[in-house]
């Protein structure tokens, strides 16, 4: 197992850390990278002739991943991908349905509603719940609420019982990964 050495990644310096992480030959490849940082570092990879057996990628950029033919494969983490179960339920179908089509109508280059797009929603969600259940928008009444509820999102359900409100209830990620140019959930 290698691990991307972080404070060359400040410098992003990807031909450096191409180079060590080939010269490492590991059998996984651990990149704790999110956003674009991924493709950046494969690209410097695919240059040196290396691709990684096995990879997980924290939380990658979908879109960009798509378009490198070294990404196939690679694993990440997600709260939500745009296909079954996820989608099983007709409103989310519906959001999932637009989005897509908004987004296209926009000329954004990857339309599918993923890990960022499904946390905001959800965080319009709770702040949808918590609005209704209190009838108001104080906030002290919102946080009381939320204190004490449990609220359904389009990834699962969410309380703030935690030290410091921190989420907590059943784990919310998934593992993902990038088979024929498409993001699928593959465990749990």
């Amino acid at each position: 197992v290698a691990e991307a050495p972080t404070e060359m990644l400040a410098d992003r310096d990807y031909g450096a850390i191409a180079s060590r992480v080939k010269e490492a030959n590991p059998d996984f490849l651990w990149g704790g990278t999110n956003g674009i940082d991924p493709v950046l570092m494969l690209e410097a990879m695919s240059k040196i002739d290396y691709r990684p057996p096995a990879q997980v990628h924290l939380f990658p950029a979908p879109g960009p991943m798509l378009k490198v033919p070294a990404a196939q494969g690679s694993l990440a983490l997600t709260t939500f991908e745009s296909h079954a179960p996820f989608t099983d339920d007709p409103v989310i179908a519906q959001f999932v349905k637009t989005y897509a089509e908004r987004s296209k109508e926009a000329g954004i280059p990857y339309p599918a509603v993923d890990l960022q797009s499904a946390i905001a929603y959800a965080a319009w969600q709770v702040l949808e719940a918590a609005v209704t259940a209190t009838k108001g928008t104080d906030d002290k009444a919102l946080a009381a609420w939320l204190k004490k509820s449990e609220v359904p999102v389009i990834f699962g359900r969410l309380k703030w019982t935690g030290p410091q409100n921190y989420v907590e209830g059943s784990d919310q990620y998934k593992v993902k990964q990038l088979q024929q140019a498409r993001w699928v959930v593959v465990w749990p």
